[in-house]
């Protein structure tokens, strides 16, 4: 199993006030979940050896067919640390999840050091999800059927990318 540098994780897990639950879970698992708020779950994977840690944060769910641009921008982030902060954008094939992965070096590091690195990760994930998010909300709108304001001179019909709507079929009546 892990070894005895998860004792800083453990350590880290306990002080943040995580339960027995966690550290069974870290011990049998290998892994754990934490539970930020629901917001943001991080699952947290020492290496066997216990010389780093691996945070993986789910950012959004996408189908790689349906939401090609997306996916694109998600993986082109990678290739600018500077907006990654060395973390990278991942695709979950399986699960179609789009993540983000950062690690932090355990050997030698202290538990404040953990937690500022979690809390860091953690504020990223949001980052990056917000702007896929309005990247998808941008793409969206931009999909959407244009509707103007305008009526045509003597009828009652609106402009909709080209096809004409009588007002009555959009109020319901």
């Amino acid at each position: 199993m892990i070894k005895q540098n998860t004792c800083l994780l453990e350590h880290f897990l306990t002080q943040s006030g995580y339960g027995k639950s966690i550290l069974e879970s870290l011990k049998n698992d290998g892994h754990v979940l934490l539970p930020e708020n629901n917001i943001n779950p991080t699952l947290l994977v020492p290496t066997k050896d216990g010389d780093a840690l691996f945070m993986l944060t789910k950012l959004l769910s996408v189908e790689p067919a349906r939401n090609s641009s997306l996916l694109a921008l998600a993986l082109n982030l990678n290739l600018s640390p500077a907006y990654t902060l060395a973390a990278c954008v991942a695709l979950d094939i399986e699960n179609h999840n789009l993540c983000l992965r950062s690690t932090h070096n355990l050997s030698g590091a202290k538990s404040n050091m953990l937690s500022a690195a979690l809390e860091q990760h953690q504020k990223l994930a949001q980052q990056v999800k917000e702007i896929l998010l309005q990247y998808k909300q941008d793409v969206a709108a931009r999909n959407a059927p244009s509707f103007t304001k305008r009526i045509q001179p003597g009828t009652d019909t609106f402009k909709v990318r080209g096809y004409g709507v009588k007002a009555d079929k959009l109020s319901g009546k």
